[in-house]
């Protein structure tokens, strides 16, 4: 059995797209240029931008200032909010869900 019967096997998920003719002829010369298959072309570009995606949400950018006014609200001493005090006391020992 061959390497690729092996991958064929793990990539049992399908996505089916409609496209206009001219995407399609457009993608298929661009997966032609790099040597791939359109399947690889399109899940290799379409990964890459999911990665890209996930990654700028999972990120945070401050500049100099803003990092050093965080750093300082960090810094400073706890406040009670009374709503919040309230909702726990009031949750007592009950398991309170985290969505």
């Amino acid at each position: 059995m061959s390497n690729d019967d092996d991958a064929t096997r793990r990539r049992s998920a399908r996505i089916n797209l409609r496209l206009e003719p001219d995407v399609d002829e457009y993608l298929r010369r661009a997966a032609n240029l790099e040597h791939k298959s359109l399947s690889a072309f399109m899940l290799d570009a379409a990964f890459e931008r999911a990665r890209r995606t996930v990654e700028e949400q999972s990120r945070i950018e401050l500049s100099a200032v803003e990092f050093s006014r965080v750093l300082d609200e960090l810094d400073r001493p706890a406040e009670v909010v009374a709503p919040l005090l309230k909702l726990v006391e009031r949750a007592g020992n009950r398991r309170v869900p985290v969505t």
